[in-house]
């Protein structure tokens, strides 16, 4: 920044002294890519359809710039078959499936190359020094995923029921992540590939016509979908990374890598309860047997926070000149950690204000079957245990909309095409197998609107 500058003037050689000294930076990415693509149809009953493309990107190391990507896909509509007119109330029958490999490469050039800063306050002998303000990882390759996928698209009575299914399988090889290093190091963390995971899982996509006549309609939808991943590989610098993360645990459980598992498990130590005896926890170490004392390493994946079903499902009714349309969503199978019980109850500071339950609901003498350990241990803090693994389902009333059209006949010798009154909620109702409260963390607000529409 320049000061002293005359009026009129604008070039830093005319000011009269630099406020502070000059700086300049450049960070330049450079992509590049080639694509060809066609598809064939005959009789529009066999589809096809077909890319290669080669991509490349400044982002990577020299070795590691173009990478070749590709897809194909096929379909059959066999509703257009000749032999299909016998049964008219097949509208849409057909199958398809596909094969791709993508990549990414969404991270600035800094990522694969180490980046330097000259620092003007140190002087050498040999000029001004330079500092190291990023490590880079050279050998970084592009992060890629091969995605198998097939289903089928049926139509019934004139679409009035329609569903679609699909199934795919998706491996992402050489995975990108962040690698965490000690602060010792002069970095925190650099970019590197990491391992390979797999997902695979199902969607199912349904509509219904229930009714539909001149006064009243009324129409059915929903889907539901399922989702499995598991990591089938894992570089030996994921591998210290777990050691690394199990000697940071304190209080939450942790985000860990292990070959077979998935990459949703929630880790932690299995519980088998308070002892009514003595109020302390009892744990369950991979060897079998029963004690006392936590241990980060002998943590297990105690649950998943991927959901086994999700999805939604709406109806829209219309009669006359009234609609009704509501919208919800559902998860099943999941689990959560409760990290409010952990935090409120047992790790607590009763000198201040504490949740009531831990007086009435921790152990207190022999014999008390409780949830939460003894109060006497209070100082001791709770880590990670599979006791506040909580199975999370959840249903919710995400919309609802009410609207009230006026008659026609009141409107065609006032100039008025139409009007309409409607009236919308969100978040009307949420129901979910774990009590806790809701805008602690993001900002929830249930909203109510009143509109008019107006044409002429």
């Amino acid at each position: 920044m320049v000061e002293g500058l005359p009026k009129g003037f604008a070039r830093p050689q005319y000011s009269s002294e630099y406020s502070t000294a000059p700086s300049i930076s450049s960070d330049k990415k450079h992509d590049v890519g080639y694509m060809f693509s066609g598809n064939y149809t005959y009789k529009n009953i066999y589809l096809m359809d077909a890319t290669v493309r080669v991509d490349g990107s400044s982002s990577f190391g020299k070795d590691s710039r173009y990478a070749t990507f590709g897809s194909v896909g096929l379909g059959l509509n066999i509703h257009k078959y000749e032999f299909m007119k016998q049964y008219p109330w097949i509208s849409q029958f057909k199958i398809r499936g596909s094969y791709g490999i993508t990549g990414k490469a969404n991270f600035p050039a800094s990522t694969s190359k180490s980046v330097y800063s000259f620092n003007t306050d140190r002087l050498t002998t040999t000029g001004v020094a330079v500092d190291m303000e990023s490590m880079g990882n050279d050998e970084l390759k592009w992060e890629k995923t091969k995605v198998l996928d097939f289903g089928t698209t049926v139509g019934l009575f004139h679409n009035s029921l329609y569903f679609k299914i699909s199934y795919y399988k998706k491996l992402t090889v050489d995975l990108i992540s962040s690698m965490y290093l000690s602060s010792s190091s002069g970095f925190t963390s650099y970019k590197e590939n990491v391992g390979e995971i797999e997902n695979s899982g199902f969607e199912l996509n349904a509509r219904f016509v229930v009714v539909q006549n001149k006064d009243f309609q009324f129409y059915l939808s929903g889907s539901v979908s399922s989702n499995k991943n598991e990591i089938t590989k894992l570089s030996n610098a994921m591998k210290d990374y777990n050691e690394m993360i199990e000697a940071s645990i304190d209080t939450k459980p942790v985000l860990k890598f292990v070959e077979g598992a998935s990459i949703t498990s929630i880790y932690a130590m299995q519980s088998l309860g308070i002892d009514p005896q003595t109020g302390k926890e009892l744990f369950l170490y991979k060897d079998g047997t029963a004690r006392e004392e936590w241990l980060a390493s002998e943590n297990v994946a105690v649950g998943n926070t991927e959901p086994d079903f999700n999805g939604n499902f709406a109806f829209n009714l219309n009669y006359k000149n009234i609609t009704l349309d509501a919208y919800f969503t559902y998860s099943y199978g999941g689990q959560m950690y409760n990290q409010t019980l952990q935090n409120k109850i047992e790790n607590a500071n009763i000198r201040e204000n504490a949740d009531k339950r831990v007086f009435d609901e921790r152990w207190k003498e022999q014999g008390d079957i409780t949830k939460f350990k003894a109060l006497t241990d209070w100082t001791q803090t709770t880590k990670p245990t599979s006791r506040f693994v909580e199975d999370n389902n959840i249903l919710e009333l995400k919309s609802l909309s009410l609207g009230y059209s006026l008659p026609r006949e009141l409107l065609k010798n006032n100039f008025l095409n139409n009007v309409k009154f409607t009236m919308t909620m969100n978040d009307v109702f949420r129901m979910s197998s774990i009590k806790q409260e809701r805008g602690t963390s993001y900002p929830f607000a249930r909203k109510f609107n009143l509109s008019c529409f107006i044409s002429f």
